[in-house]
């Protein structure tokens, strides 16, 4: 999912201007459910919907798990395939490359995997939920690009906690509905 193309990785003089006038939730089966956003935290990357139709059993992963990664840790993300691959399940079986600290805790995972899985659950060898994949963002500050290295560092998947999940949905399930 896209909330703001743009993100943080357009500079400033750019003066792009994203309006969001259509979301809709896209299901493997091909079925579109429109929906509207509850809660968006940029800082986080992370964005909540909720479909428009009222009663609806669709499948969920419950971020209920407290399991901390640990660098070379296994973790397993599921993500889907494109329109084009019928939207078929994929899993991909990596390592927890980092554990960064600052300013939250966050399991860096591999560029590629991670960014076919973002916004798609991550889980450790058990099969325990330990987070959503994201991408952390550069502080808006982030300057000068030396080189391919800090060029990359700007596109770096993370596993955002499954208690940070857990309180963000809290919020998105307390707010009153904004269509």
């Amino acid at each position: 999912m896209s909330g703001d193309p743009s993100g943080r990785a357009s500079p400033k003089s750019a003066n792009i201007e994203t309006d969001i006038t259509d979301t809709k939730l896209v299901l493997q089966d091909g079925r579109e459910l429109a929906a509207h956003f509850v809660l968006r935290d940029r800082d986080l990357d992370l964005a909540f919907v909720m479909p428009e139709e009222q009663g609806l059993a669709l499948p969920y992963v419950a971020f209920d798990g407290d399991a901390t990664l640990q660098r070379l840790d296994d973790v397993i993300q599921i993500y889907l395939l494109g329109k084009m691959h019928s939207r078929e399940v994929a899993v991909a079986l990596g390592k927890v490359q980092a554990v960064l600290t600052k300013p939250r805790r966050l399991a860096a995972v591999d560029l590629v995997t991670g960014l076919r899985s973002l916004g798609c659950p991550a889980f450790n060898a058990a099969g325990q939920v330990v987070g959503l994949v994201v991408m952390k963002r550069a502080p808006e500050q982030a300057g000068s690009y030396g080189g391919l290295r800090d060029m990359l560092d700007l596109m770096q998947p993370v596993i955002m906690p499954a208690e940070t999940i857990r309180e963000l949905a809290a919020q998105a399930t307390a707010k009153p509905p904004t269509p």
